[in-house]
């Protein structure tokens, strides 16, 4: 899918809506949005492996910038820490909220995003 602003790799069947500044990626089937992206560059996401316990996925934008991608990342666990790794470097941990979501600002440049739930 490619619409000229935002454009979604992946081998599995999804779904997306663009609009604006937000795309919503939609895994299988889901009627309910498992990724939503907000910014101001064009942006390729090329999704890995995607589950409720780890979601991999590529951000490739068009040119770096100093302002933040806003991610929010829907049906996960409810209160529970997640583990956020960007190119390869920890880049912290987060907690899920009551909901099932997380909010994360990442870097504007090309990078390999993971989030998954730590095995303590």
């Amino acid at each position: 899918m490619d619409d000229g602003r935002f454009k979604v790799i992946s081998a599995n069947a999804f779904g997306y809506m663009a609009s604006g500044d937000r795309l919503d990626y939609f895994n299988g089937q889901c009627d309910t949005a498992s990724l939503q992206v907000t910014t101001d560059r064009r942006l390729t996401v090329r999704i890995g492996r995607w589950s409720a316990d780890r979601m991999e996925w590529v951000q490739t934008v068009e040119r770096a910038s100093a302002k933040p991608l806003i991610y929010m990342v829907h049906q996960l666990k409810p209160n529970v820490t997640y583990r956020v790794v960007v190119a390869g470097r920890v880049n912290g941990n987060m907690r899920s909220d009551a909901k099932g979501d997380l909010v994360v600002g990442l870097p504007a440049r090309d990078a390999r995003i993971l989030i998954q739930k730590p095995s303590f």
